[in-house]
C-alpha cells in the first residue's frame, strides 16, 4: 500500500472543450452578404425543403404564425408574459423596457435565452434579442430576428463594451467574445467598427405615432420595424478615490505590530505579535473612513457613489422606435431574417423566408457561446 500508486480516474469532461472559457481572439471578419452568411451557417436554405419538418419541430403553442411562436430562447413564460402586461403590451414601453434595463455582455451567440437574460438583467446581442422577441410575442405582437452587421464609431464602442480606453482594447474585448468584427481607418486611425450583430424587426403600427398606440393582439400592425435593445450608451461615474484622501499609514501599521513582539531576522521568524495594537490601528483607519463618507453628499453616500456606477443612458431620441429607413443611415444593414427552433432530437433548426435548413455547427466554429441542447 506505501508504494503503490492509484490510477487516475477517468474524466468525464473534455478539459479542452469547456462551455464556458476564455475565448481565443477571433480573426474572422463579419459576414456582410446573405450568401457568405448561408455558407457559414452550413444551410441552404434558398433551395430548402420542409421534409419532416412537422414531426421534428416541437409543437408550438399559441399561434401558427412563426413570428408570434414561443422557441426555447424566447418562451412565452409567466415572468415574461407578466412583464408584457405590465408595460400595456406596446411595443414602444416593451422597447424602452429592454433598452433601459438589460446591460450588454460582449459575447457571441445565444448563451443564456430569454428568461435568464431578464433574471440577470444581462445578455449579449443574442440574448436581449430573444428577450426583446419573448416580451413582444407574449403581447401579441408579431416579431423576429434580423442577423447582419453594425457600424460603430470608435468612441461609441469603447463605451459599449465597458469603457475601453483605446479602440485596440475595445477591439480586444470583441476578439475575445467572438464577436465578428474589423476595424475601419481613415487617414492610419481607426474611426470606426463593423461587426455582425442581432437585432429584432417586428410588426407594428408605426404610422402615424410610431408605436406609441399600439396594442398587442388588438392594433393591426403596418410596418416591419428595426429594434435594436442591445446596443446603448453608459454613464461611468468614477467612485470616491478613498486611497489618495485617507492614505493609509502601513508604517504605522508595522511599528504597532512590533511592540513587545520577538523579531529574528537571521532566522527568519517573528513571534508575539501585538495583535491588540494592530486591531487598534485598524479601527482607527476604520473611523476616520466613516468620517470621511459623513462629509461627503451630505452623509447620503451610496456604494455607487463609493466604489463608481455604471448607468444606461436614456435613449435621446424622441421615440425609442425610430424610422426604418433612419436604422439604415445610423449603420445597420441587415443580412437575412431568421427564426430558430429547437428539435425532438435536441438539434437545432434556423428558418428564413419561410424554410428551414440544420445548421451544422461544426462550420461554425467561432460561435462559442450557443446553448444548444
Amino acid at each position: 500500500l506505501d508504494t503503490a500508486t492509484p490510477s487516475a480516474r477517468p474524466s468525464l469532461v473534455d478539459l479542452n472543450n469547456l462551455p464556458w472559457q476564455i475565448h481565443r481572439k477571433q480573426s474572422r471578419a463579419p459576414l456582410t452578404k446573405a450568401a457568405a452568411l448561408d455558407q457559414a451557417l452550413a444551410l441552404n436554405t434558398r433551395k430548402a425543403t420542409t421534409t419532416s419538418t412537422a414531426t421534428q419541430i416541437r409543437p408550438l403553442a399559441g399561434s401558427n404564425q412563426l413570428e408570434l411562436s414561443a422557441t426555447l430562447d424566447a418562451p412565452h413564460s409567466t415572468e415574461i408574459k407578466a412583464l408584457a402586461a405590465q408595460l400595456d403590451n406596446n411595443p414602444y414601453r416593451i422597447h424602452q423596457w429592454v433598452y433601459d434595463n438589460i446591460r450588454f455582455f460582449p459575447t457571441y451567440g445565444s448563451v443564456q435565452g430569454a428568461e435568464e437574460t431578464l433574471a440577470k438583467k444581462s445578455g449579449n446581442a443574442f440574448d436581449t434579442a430573444s428577450l426583446l422577441i419573448a416580451l413582444l410575442r407574449s403581447a401579441g405582437i408579431e416579431s423576429r430576428y434580423v442577423y447582419g452587421t453594425i457600424d460603430i464609431p470608435a468612441e461609441q464602442l469603447m463605451n459599449w463594451v465597458g469603457d475601453a480606453k483605446t479602440p485596440d482594447a475595445a477591439q480586444q474585448i470583441l476578439g475575445q467574445g467572438g464577436i465578428p468584427n474589423t476595424a475601419l481607418t481613415s487617414g492610419g486611425k481607426v474611426v470606426s467598427f463593423r461587426l455582425e450583430h442581432v437585432w429584432v424587426e417586428a410588426w407594428i403600427k408605426f404610422h402615424p405615432e410610431r408605436g406609441i398606440d399600439h396594442v398587442g393582439g388588438v392594433s393591426e400592425g403596418d410596418s416591419w420595424v428595426p429594434l435594436d435593445a442591445s446596443f446603448k450608451q453608459y454613464t461611468f461615474t468614477k467612485g470616491m478615490d478613498v486611497q489618495d484622501a485617507l492614505p493609509f499609514d502601513t508604517e504605522a501599521l508595522l511599528t504597532a505590530a512590533q511592540q513587545g513582539a520577538e523579531i529574528n531576522e537571521a532566522e527568519g521568524w517573528v513571534r508575539n505579535v501585538n495583535q491588540t495594537a494592530v486591531e487598534n490601528r485598524f479601527k482607527a483607519y476604520q473611523q476616520q473612513l466613516k468620517n470621511y463618507l459623513e462629509q461627503q453628499n451630505n452623509g447620503q453616500s451610496t456604494v455607487g457613489d463609493v466604489l463608481g456606477t455604471t448607468r444606461i443612458k436614456i435613449n435621446p431620441l424622441p421615440y425609442p422606435i425610430t424610422d426604418p429607413e433612419k436604422f439604415k443611415e445610423e449603420g445597420y444593414h441587415p443580412t437575412s431574417h431568421y427564426d430558430i427552433c429547437a428539435c425532438e432530437d435536441g438539434s437545432l433548426v434556423i428558418y428564413q423566408v419561410g424554410q428551414c435548413g440544420r445548421i451544422n455547427w461544426s462550420k461554425f466554429p467561432h460561435v462559442t457561446g450557443y446553448r444548444w441542447k
